[in-house]
């Protein structure tokens, strides 16, 4: 169970707008996303004998973080300039939720509610919401954890997150309608689970999977023209899991949405875990690229890696989709080869968004085993999809990504820098085995995460003796010279 923290949002609203902000990309968490300003809830944020609405330590750090994030004080009575609050706000000797609480004017704030990360995130936040009225727009002063702050109208927010131009986690647009509608109901706990959509056209529901560590769920994508959709990799193998996926698939035929296919990214058990039956129940064809077909047909793919084994029947590719197909609602089909031999994306390129399947995870990197996976051609289609100047991504594993080609880059790079470190102690020892590289390569990760990572090392040796730059000699032990 990931740890949870406590934090806060505010909303300001003038009038019929309010000030969003684009965090910036270095962040760890929601980098280049859009939100709020707010943070995690700090102890100065806990004045004594403050009255107003929500928990007082909530509403102190959200005002602190307004301040700090985007230079608004909002409506009060300060003895001081928002220059001056700024700097005390950056000094640990300086108390400066009193500072902040006993200048505010509380009346001008609502409490919206409490909205808990879901139990998948890597990251958890147990967050409060509020919404602050100002009486004029004032100019935001942004810190180094914005990359831009604006006052926009709902429609125009809501215009932007549907066109994929304002990726913005889905508390934000709740915050967003609760704010600008008191009437609207706003809190949600950790364990609910619906149908997500950080903007776009992407919508995915994560289920428990029997997934690699760190995860533990596999987004199913649906994608589609607003009347019919496919479902991308729906993977659960529990029987309750399955059956909150047809739920989600039966309220959207309520709504005038129909299933007409699914589709494999590539043919690990984690992807394809729920296809046959839901090919059954729903009666649709389940699309794939010809090489995971035949390799699902020659009994890969069944269990975490692509030569494991379940007790699940092989899963039967009824139609093969090639390079540049287009389907239904302006998406096109992309082989991306590496992590899998058949392995492909969905991308719209009306809205720069992509299906990734396992290209990347937000949280971990991706496992590159011998068996199935190339790391030349791994590198290659991370290359490629760095290229195609995306706005957002929709891993397998994990959170939507924003900004995707600095996501996408590093993840090459990390490659690089990892191979570039095997191969510089293998210099160091002369000769070597995995097992003795590993220890050296991947001396920053887990030993337990050892064996898996002995895999994706073996791809990084298999690499460079196609390039000359490693031997495996005849004893089993790798170097540097024939």
């Amino acid at each position: 169970m990931n740890s949870m923290r406590q934090a806060a949002v505010v909303v300001p609203v003038c009038g019929r707008k309010v000030l969003i902000m684009e965090r910036a990309g270095h962040l760890r968490f929601q980098p280049n996303f859009h939100s709020f300003p707010g943070g995690v809830i700090e102890p100065s944020d806990d004045p004594m004998h403050d009255h107003g609405p929500g928990p007082a330590n909530a509403r102190c750090a959200a005002l602190r973080e307004m301040v700090e994030e985007v230079g608004l004080l909002g409506p009060g009575n300060f003895d001081k300039s928002i220059d001056e609050i700024r700097v005390k706000s950056g000094s640990k000797d300086t108390d400066i939720g009193a500072v902040l609480a006993s200048g505010a004017d509380w009346s001008r704030w609502r409490y919206l509610g409490v909205w808990t990360t879901p139990e998948y995130a890597h990251i958890r936040f147990e967050t409060h919401f509020f919404a602050c009225e100002f009486d004029r727009q004032e100019r935001p002063s942004i810190n180094s954890e914005v990359a831009k702050a604006w006052w926009l109208d709902e429609h125009e927010a809501l215009t932007a997150w549907g066109a994929g131009l304002m990726p913005a986690a889905p508390p934000v647009l709740a915050a967003l309608n609760a704010a600008l509608h008191p009437q609207e109901p706003f809190a949600r706990k950790g364990q609910a689970r619906d149908l997500l959509c950080a903007g776009g056209p992407i919508r995915y529901l994560p289920l428990v999977t029997p997934s690699l560590p760190p995860a533990t769920h596999t987004n199913c994508c649906l994608i589609g023209d607003g009347e019919a959709f496919y479902a991308v990799d729906p993977a659960p193998v529990d029987p309750a899991e399955r059956e909150l996926l047809w739920q989600m698939i039966s309220t959207l035929r309520t709504q005038g949405e129909r299933l007409v296919g699914i589709i494999l990214t590539h043919l690990h058990h984690d992807h394809t875990g729920a296809a046959t039956w839901l090919a059954q129940r729903a009666s649709v064809p389940i699309y794939a690229s010809r090489q995971t077909q035949e390799d699902l047909a020659n009994g890969l793919g069944r269990g975490f890696r692509a030569t494991g084994t379940s007790n699940e029947s092989r899963v039967g590719v009824t139609d093969v989709l090639h390079e540049g197909d287009c389907l239904l609602g302006g998406w096109q089909v992309l082989l991306t080869p590496g992590h899998a031999k058949g392995h492909l994306c969905l991308w719209h390129q009306a809205t720069a968004s992509l299906v990734a399947g396992d290209m990347i995870a937000s949280g971990s990197t991706i496992l590159i085993e011998p068996e199935q996976g190339n790391l030349i051609d791994y590198l290659d289609s991370l290359e490629r999809l760095a290229n195609l100047d995306l706005r957002l991504m929709v891993p397998a594993h994990g959170l939507p990504i924003a900004n995707p080609k600095e996501s996408l880059d590093a993840l090459r790079q990390h490659r690089l820098t990892r191979e570039a470190k095997a191969r510089s102690a293998l210099s160091t020892l002369g000769t070597a085995t995995l097992s003795e590289l590993v220890a050296i390569a991947y001396d920053d990760t887990p030993s337990f995460l050892w064996p898996l990572a002995e895999l994706s090392l073996r791809s990084h040796m298999d690499k460079l003796v196609v390039e000359g730059r490693a031997f495996l000699r005849d004893d089993g032990r790798w170097s540097v010279d024939v």
